[in-house]
């Protein structure tokens, strides 16, 4: 049975494996050459590999114009941009891709034969920020308007914006007066400190650093907010970006099309894929990046994920397909991999240390209709945002994530909610006042305070959550070992010796249906595996069926038992699909 075209997060886990191979440098270009055109495939764009093995060069049509992908992995980076000697059309596109890039001299003697790209541009492919046919036209346009052989990342995606950034005012000075807000709980303020102008795009949404730099994403780019003057000022100009940018440290993460950007220093790095769909950033635990995203499935119920993001594409990569059967509107880290939940009709935790199943039974009433936005204050009780579109209104409400109680704290009025963070003393609100939706926008920022809150409560985990809480789908935390080493926790390694689509078909049910129900007490849960699912680890069981033998072998009743005819589950003979190795392995969390 031939296996099918592979999924963008299975290259991008075979590229990763290609970049920690031990392998000569023509092995490696060879399988590059197949990753490239599986990746072309993924666009509907048919390729196929011409030339020798050692230098592979890819042809393929993209438009009108027949390209030639020349592919260099060396050691260095190249001292020269030249494309090797080819009889070839004038009409045929030459394209140099060298993955550890070019020097400088290579780079400014380059005479415009051929587009240079590097690893970069490959990983904005592989990650989905740029298509292969939107880069390489634009890569055009650098080299025919700026004689650019090579253009970075940024300035594929456009960096510098060629407009000011939004203005913001002091809202008392505006003549049109804002409505009071109704406070409904006492020892509480809503304040209107600055308004926009009629310039203003309709912002994507709202980030809040740990030095209290507030963003703003309006789609043309990021710009932060100075509400002490009030200024604002360009941070980073990428354009078409979605959702709300989310601050690590000196540099800004973003969501564009369906991949994960890093901005810093003018310098853009694709870090994660996510898909498309409505997508949230979340800072986790210990400078965890976390996102998560709601796909619409074919079927039209919408699906939602999880992936841990790193600092490249490579670092920690982990994903969690959650089985919740709701259109989530918003997402709030709890603390270690516990986050809440929040949907039109209802509420729910999910605990990805333990399953990814949202039981039924599990679920609350979500307080109020249309819940935009929620944040986690530093008490752990959590703020829900609420809109009523028919009435322009926006409520605040109070809770714990348990759902225990819940508080109304004001209600104001509002077209829209954009953004919402929480600081240490103050919570920030960004709204939208127009009163109809042709009408232009009218952007204010309101701060709200509440009382003074506690800290956060701690969380006691077991010694098999310490594992599945440091999980990073990396196969290098564990090391195969039957004799005891003096760090680390014992585990069940398990991978498989077989490349057949039915046996990966397999252990992909069994790590799925493990994380789902993995918080039954007679299910052994899944604490990490790879994207890809050619591997997974599992808690060391206490004992062996042998050891328990004897205990099972006398016929007694069990008590309060009840008996249900069960179907003979299929199953395969053994040796057909390629059985799990079983191993041995000790795992570098919970050291």
């Amino acid at each position: 049975m031939p296996e099918g075209p592979r999924t963008r997060l299975e290259l991008i886990s075979e590229y990763a494996d290609l970049r920690a191979a031990d392998t000569g440098e023509a092995r490696r270009t060879e399988r590059l050459a197949g990753l490239v055109i599986a990746l072309l495939g993924l666009e509907n764009v048919t390729a196929r590999q011409v030339g020798q093995a050692a230098q592979p060069t890819v042809t393929f049509k993209l438009g009108d114009r027949h390209h030639l992908l020349e592919l260099r992995w060396p050691a260095a980076k190249l001292d020269s941009g030249r494309p090797s000697d080819r009889p070839g059309d004038a009409d045929v596109r030459r394209v140099l891709l060298s993955i550890p890039g070019f020097t400088l001299a290579a780079l400014d003697a380059a005479r415009g034969e051929a587009l240079l790209l590097d690893e970069v541009h490959l990983e904005a492919v592989l990650c989905g920020v740029m298509s292969a046919a939107v880069l390489l036209e634009r890569a055009v346009e650098g080299l025919v308007i700026d004689g650019r052989s090579h253009s970075s990342l940024a300035e594929l995606l456009g960096t510098s914006p060629s407009s000011p950034p939004p203005r913001l005012t002091w809202a008392h000075l505006h003549q049109d007066p804002i409505p009071s807000p109704d406070v409904k709980a006492p020892e509480t303020a809503l304040r209107a400190v600055l308004r926009g102008d009629r310039a203003w795009a309709e912002p994507k949404g709202m980030g809040l650093g740990s030095d209290g730099r507030l963003l703003v994403n309006d789609g043309k780019g990021v710009f932060e907010v100075d509400r002490r003057r009030p200024r604002t000022t360009w941070t980073t100009g990428v354009p078409d970006c979605s959702g709300a940018p989310l601050v690590d440290g000196p540099a800004v993460l973003l969501k564009h099309n369906e991949g994960i950007i890093r901005v810093h220093a003018g310098k853009v790095t694709p870090v994660g894929h996510v898909g498309p769909g409505e997508t949230t950033l979340l800072k986790g635990r210990n400078g965890e990046t976390w996102a998560f995203t709601t796909l619409e499935q074919v079927d039209g119920r919408p699906s939602h994920r999880f992936d841990l993001i790193g600092s490249t594409m490579f670092d920690g990569p982990a994903s969690f397909t959650i089985d919740f059967d709701a259109r989530l509107r918003s997402c709030v880290w709890l603390g270690e991999r516990r986050f809440f939940l929040v949907a039109d009709g209802h509420c729910a935790v999910v605990d990805l240390a333990v399953t990814t199943r949202v039981p039924e039974e599990s679920w609350k009433p979500t307080p109020g209709h249309n819940p935009v936005h929620a944040v986690a204050l530093s008490s752990g009780d959590l703020l829900l945002v609420l809109t009523d579109l028919n009435e322009r209104r926006a409520r605040v409400v109070r809770c714990d994530p348990e759902l225990r109680g819940a508080e109304e704290i004001v209600e104001f009025a509002a077209f829209a909610v954009h953004g919402v963070v929480a600081g240490p003393e103050v919570i920030t609100i960004l709204a939208d006042l127009r009163q109809a939706p042709d009408s232009p926008i009218r952007p204010v920022l309101f701060e709200l305070r509440l009382p003074a809150p506690a800290g956060f409560r701690q969380m006691d985990v077991s010694r098999g959550e310490v594992i599945s809480l440091s999980s990073m789908g990396r196969k290098g935390d564990y090391r195969i070992d039957a004799k005891t080493i003096g760090r680390g926790t014992g585990v069940a390694f398990k991978a498989m010796t077989s490349d057949l689509p039915q046996a990966k078909q397999r252990a992909r049910r069994e790590i799925e249906a493990a994380r789902l129900f993995g918080d039954h007490p007679n299910v052994m849960p899944v604490l990490d595996s790879s994207r890809t699912y050619s591997w997974f680890v599992m808690p060391l069981a206490e004992c062996t069926a042998e050891a328990v033998h004897a205990e099972f072998s006398e016929p007694r009743p069990f008590a309060g038992t009840r008996h249900r005819p069960l179907r003979r589950l299929a199953y395969p003979p053994p040796g057909r699909l390629g059985a799990p190795r079983f191993e041995t392995a000790r795992s570098s969390a919970g050291r």
